[in-house]
This record gives structure tokens, C-alpha cells and sequence, in this order.
């Protein structure tokens, strides 16, 4: 699942910004990721074999083999639970979501 990027990015080096980024075309993936069984599998197959920890999420793994992976539309509300502030952010949806 994909939405668009509404933030601005920035490029950074030794501590001062280099430039901006484009977002044109930048997408924040999101999680479920869904693809056939068989090319997951092998990816994920030779990933361990190779231990790169530059790979961050599954789509990867199957970017670097050269598999297309379309895009869906993701959902806004579709967010990443990793810290207390996330935490209370879900807990806000979810009451928001039961009226």
C-alpha cells in the first residue's frame, strides 16, 4: 500500500542540508505488503544467503531481482506503531473511528 508524500525531504550531509528532494513520483510505503508466495520466498531465500542490511522492507528484496511491483492506494490512517506518541495517535484513530 502506498500514499503520496505531502512532507518536504531533505538531503543532509556532515550535519548541514544539501538539497531538496523532489517528491514527485515519492511514496511512504505502508504494511501489509502482499505478493505471490513463490517470489517472496525466493527473495527471501537469497537475501539470506547474502545478509545485506541496507534492505528495509520486502518490496526490496524483489525491486533488486527485477520484479515490478504495482502500487495501491494505501490509507492515511494505515500507521506505523513505533513510539509512545504513535501509540496515542493510533489510540485517537481508533476512538475516532467507533462514533
Amino acid at each position: 500500500m502506498a500514499v503520496p508524500l505531502s512532507d518536504t525531504l531533505k538531503r543532509g550531509k556532515g550535519g548541514f542540508l544539501v538539497e531538496t528532494v523532489p517528491r514527485v513520483n515519492l511514496y511512504r510505503i505502508q504494511t501489509p505488503q502482499t505478493f505471490r508466495y513463490d517470489l517472496i520466498l525466493k527473495a527471501h531465500e537469497s537475501f539470506q544467503e547474502k545478509r545485506n542490511p541496507e534492505v528495509t522492507d520486502d518490496c526490496m528484496l524483489l525491486e533488486r531481482k527485477g520484479q515490478r511491483i504495482a502500487l495501491v492506494a494505501g490509507e492515511e490512517k494505515n500507521i506505523k506503531v513505533t513510539t509512545p506518541f504513535d501509540l496515542r495517535l493510533a489510540e485517537v484513530i481508533l476512538e475516532s473511528s467507533s462514533v
